[in-house]
């Protein structure tokens, strides 16, 4: 660190989603206890700073959380208290505990966070933002460097990594299946970004349509290729907008969805208990 009498340091953060947020509002945090100032380059090619794509306040409105409100743990800490309100408060929307809000929305939420960080840290944190992909880091004499195709950055006294879910290769059955696709002309796309799929999706109107995989993210597949087609319930029965697939097949290795983690099961044990039968008259 420079010598001077006010410890300061220069980080890089790779990749900024909520992980980001979080990390930094701990940052400001200790930055203020110990009096310290930071120059933080935030480096991440995504638009929407805090969010992420996995909560892209862009996205289809059928991508909803796996949790509901009153699991929703994410208030802002103290420093950030008279800055922005908790999501539930914050929200437009009118919340319910038991209602599962869409992703996009906690995003926005999570992007406005991020903002208000931005003015809360002012007298301790300088920030600036690159919408770049970071693809390499070393560390030299000087600090780490981080690396833009064929630019550096730096350099910097620590770099943080908060990547978040980075692409990764094909496994050898995607591969086989989309070799196949390519040669056949037929469909093969990923779940995500959902827009991209609803789009795709408005050409497979009467067809069969797989998915691998049986996990939370077909949840979502089924929502799009039938809400985000233009379907839609009255009075517990689903109104066809015509536009959806005729089949959808989802399917796994076991053909069985996950099963709730065991502390789901004894919250779902507790709180869902099915109504005890009336006691039977005794028999003469």
């Amino acid at each position: 660190m420079p010598s001077s009498s006010i410890p300061q340091c220069r980080l890089a953060v790779i990749g900024f989603g909520p992980r980001g947020l979080g990390a930094l509002e701990a940052l400001l945090i200790e930055a203020q206890r110990k009096n310290a100032e930071v120059t933080i380059d935030i480096f991440d090619p995504f638009e929407w700073p805090a969010a992420g794509p996995n909560f892209d306040p862009d996205q289809s409105p059928h991508c909803i959380l796996n949790i509901p409100i009153r699991a929703l743990d994410i208030d802002p800490p103290g420093i950030l208290s008279d800055r922005i309100k908790p999501f539930d408060e914050w929200s437009s929307t009118s919340y319910q505990p038991e209602d599962y809000p869409p992703r996009s929305d906690l995003g926005a939420y999570l992007n406005a966070r991020f903002k208000a960080l931005c003015e809360a840290g002012k007298a301790k944190f300088t920030i600036t933002t690159t919408d770049t992909l970071i693809t390499g880091a070393a560390q030299s004499a000087t600090g780490w460097w981080v690396e833009a195709g064929d630019k550096r950055h730096g350099p910097y006294d620590e770099v943080l990594l908060t990547q978040g879910q980075p692409q990764t290769e094909p496994d050898p059955q995607l591969a086989r299946w989309t070799d196949f696709a390519t040669a056949q002309g037929v469909a093969l796309t990923s779940a995500y970004p959902a827009n991209r799929l609803i789009e795709r999706a408005t050409d497979w109107a009467g067809q069969t349509v797989a998915i691998r995989g049986l996990g939370l993210s077909t949840l979502d597949v089924l929502r799009m290729l039938t809400w985000g087609l233009g379907g839609r319930f009255e009075n517990g029965s689903y109104i066809a907008s015509g536009k959806e697939p005729h089949r959808i097949l989802p399917f796994s290795l076991d053909g069985f969805p996950p099963r709730p983690s065991l502390r789901r099961r004894k919250w779902m044990h507790n709180t869902i208990r099915p109504p005890k039968k009336p006691a039977r008259s005794p028999q003469h």
